[in-house]
């Protein structure tokens, strides 16, 4: 037993420094992407750079792109030659990751070149940020609290944005699909007693003493939301205010319960 304690510690170790090496590099991605979001801006406002500002996000989201691709191909050879990229944080799982998540961004904002859509990036890069620090480090239960409140309060802001005209019902029907499908993926862990297999693979999203209480109240009040801001539209901001308040109270609870 004592000659397992070193080993053991050692892996422990490092799984909290890849944590660690890997939300400050996503924090670094998330950084930059916002600095070019700002810079992307302020070339809009002025027309003599307005086409060169378009041309740039042409630029990064075919980048992206090619290398959302190339840490495709990484993870097909990572797994032909069944390396292990367990604590490697340059594998072609994380390139994959990073790369879709900037190429989705720039390329949102090449098929809506406007101040509207900066703003929704504006939005939506912080909130995956934070989501993706809950999920690393709360319990599983908070994160689909955190998710939820998300994909509600980006469709009720989409609602009351110039983004979205004649497209109001398919924006919140969009929402409480999402929503729902955070509904069932949580029923299916509960009823499997916290454990999935899903491809071969088991994995745990929830502890067995999960209570799941919470969220189910957080996916009601969610959609209850969605439903309240289609029928008062005017309203719809403080709607998000309130899941964002929501949010930091559930927070602080289960700050609370890992201390």
């Amino acid at each position: 037993m004592k000659e397992n304690k070193p080993s053991k510690n050692s892996a422990v170790n490092r799984k909290s420094d890849y944590v660690t090496n890997k939300l400050l590099l996503v924090f670094t991605l998330a950084f930059a992407l916002l600095m070019l979001l700002m810079n992307i801006s302020r070339m809009m406002k002025n027309t003599s750079s307005y086409l060169s500002a378009y041309t740039l996000v042409r630029v990064v989201a075919v980048v992206a792109g090619v290398a959302t691709l190339g840490g495709i191909i990484m993870m097909i050879v990572e797994h032909a030659k069944k390396r292990d990229v367990t604590y490697k944080l340059f594998s072609g799982k994380n390139v994959t990751v990073g790369a879709l998540f900037v190429t989705v961004c720039t390329a949102a904002l090449s098929a809506v070149f406007s101040q509207s859509m900066l703003m929704l990036l504006y939005i939506f890069v912080p909130a995956v940020v934070v989501l993706y620090i809950i999920y690393y480090s709360y319990q599983r239960e908070f994160f689909m609290i955190a998710l939820s409140c998300a994909i509600g309060g980006i469709g009720i802001w989409l609602l009351g944005s110039e983004l979205i005209n004649s497209s109001d019902m398919l924006v919140i029907a969009a929402s409480a699909v999402g929503v729902a499908l955070c509904v069932v993926f949580t029923v299916w862990a509960q009823v499997s007693g916290g454990m999935l297999r899903i491809f071969g693979h088991e994995f745990a999203p929830f502890k067995k003493d999960a209570r799941y209480g919470i969220v189910y109240l957080t996916f009601v009040l969610v959609l209850m939301l969605l439903a309240a801001s289609y029928l008062a539209a005017d309203l719809a901001v403080y709607f998000v205010f309130g899941l964002i308040g929501y949010i930091v109270l559930t927070g602080i609870y289960y700050t609370v319960k890992l201390i």
